[in-house]
């Protein structure tokens, strides 16, 4: 019986130690990146600007564990917790980070924001995108059925 306990526990470390691997680098940069591509956004002048508030900004998670840097120092951290306090940590994670509508708006914004950069330099006519380049197979068969019509 007592082994099948260990085995839970290190299953919960091991699950810890999986959600810091996968979500700490992210974690720590991910307002950053938010603000960085929302101010080119900006002096891109590319509208709208489609910003987060500062309140909502303000409910982003505070979690310890996840804004350690090196592996080692959330071992030692995880090492520090009771399995229940480990089993704690887990759910923390789960739902205020994985399961939070922040986050996922905060993805989402940024990946709006570089599509949206990155379709700024496109060269526009009063016609639309890029007028020296055509994209349907159209153009062609166009001009072939113009330059028969005439007489």
């Amino acid at each position: 019986m007592k082994k099948l306990g260990k085995r839970v526990v290190l299953s919960d470390y091991e699950t810890a130690m999986g959600l810091w691997e996968k979500y700490n680098f992210e974690y720590g940069i991910i307002l950053d990146e938010y603000n960085f591509y929302l101010r080119i956004k900006k002096e891109l002048g590319i509208k709208p600007v489609n910003k987060l508030s500062k309140d909502e900004l303000s409910t982003f998670p505070e979690i310890y564990f996840l804004n350690l840097h090196r592996p080692i120092d959330a071992k030692d951290h995880l090492n520090d917790l009771n399995p229940s306090q480990i089993k704690d940590l887990i759910w923390k994670i789960n739902v205020d980070y994985v399961e939070n509508a922040l986050i996922h708006n905060l993805r989402t914004r940024i990946s709006d924001y570089k599509r949206q950069i990155s379709h700024s330099n496109v060269s526009r006519s009063k016609y639309g995108y890029d007028p020296d380049r055509c994209t349907s197979g159209n153009h062609t068969r166009q001009h072939k059925v113009l330059a028969s019509s005439r007489f």
